[in-house]
């Protein structure tokens, strides 16, 4: 709560904005929910929110954003009364989410727990963050399937392997962070695929995959295992960033990235050229 006023805190959530609900005044969270023009509402145990703060969110008109944070226990069946949410953020909680009971949620993140997510496959969700990720199969083999996933953020998972994200045709984006057991990106035929980001994950040995993803535009690696080539970049004629800090090329050849238009990466003493080269070099096709 701000220090001088007794309204509840609105908060930015990207380009969202989405407003502290207070229990103890629900009359003073409803009026500045409506008059700051809130997007969304954030539940926090920390606020004094418990298991029964659910039950009024149908008061607040337009709702499309619901931040839950040290609410466990929740009941997430009352989710089903808001009929506008788009967006849903959650750490830790022990009751299923049923995916169908929810048409209009398009984005969602949060912890992952085994059963968590009920009737993916009936679910127009595009975004999907989940931190923890687990898999008996090692893989993404056995993911639960969203038919219409466009972005996907995995953090801290104990994955080997990417195998199985081939089926999510329409993705467009795949971030994937702090994942120290991951050792291959597998099979990637993925063609909407435009961006590729990856930080903290030191093992992954093929990243010569990303080759058959001949739409992408965007690749960034940081603080990554080494990479024995770059040469897989010459296949992606869309390609216009790649950025790799603290990441090494073991064959030093970066002749691949002279025609891109955004270059980046830690210098090292072995590779072919450096920072500015590149960056000139791209400059000088794009206005030959």
């Amino acid at each position: 709560m701000n220090e001088n006023t007794s309204e509840p805190e609105i908060l930015k959530w990207g380009r969202y904005r989405v407003m502290r609900f207070l229990p103890a005044d629900k009359i003073a969270s409803l009026r500045a929910y409506a008059e700051q023009n809130a997007d969304g509402i954030s539940l926090s145990s920390r606020d004094g929110c418990s298991i029964e703060s659910l039950k009024v969110l149908s008061e607040f008109k337009g709702l499309k954003i619901l931040l839950l944070r040290g609410l466990p226990d929740l009941d997430m069946e009352g989710l089903s009364a808001l009929p506008e949410l788009e967006e849903l953020s959650l750490d830790h909680v022990v009751r299923a989410i049923d995916l169908s009971m929810l048409p209009p949620l398009r984005r969602l993140s949060g912890d992952w727990r085994e059963n968590l997510l009920r009737n993916a496959h009936q679910s127009g969700i595009t975004s999907l963050r989940l931190s923890k990720y687990k898999s008996v199969a090692g893989d993404l083999a056995d993911f639960p399937a969203f038919p219409a996933l466009q972005e996907l953020e995995l953090v801290q998972s104990t994955i080997h392997s990417l195998d199985g994200v081939s089926r999510f045709d329409k993705l467009r984006k795949i971030e994937l962070h702090y994942m120290n057991k991951l050792e291959a990106l597998g099979p990637l035929h993925l063609p909407h695929l435009r961006s590729f980001i990856v930080s903290v994950c030191k093992k992954i040995s093929d990243y010569e995959q990303l080759g058959n993803c001949g739409n992408l535009e965007e690749l960034k690696l940081h603080d990554c295992g080494p990479i024995k080539t770059i040469a897989f970049v010459e296949r992606l004629k869309k390609l216009k960033t790649f950025r790799f800090m603290k990441t090494d090329v073991l064959d030093g050849d970066l002749l691949p990235l002279r025609r891109l238009e955004d270059v980046y990466f830690t210098e090292k003493q072995h590779f072919s050229h450096k920072t500015s080269d590149l960056n000139q070099s791209a400059y000088s096709v794009a206005y030959k």
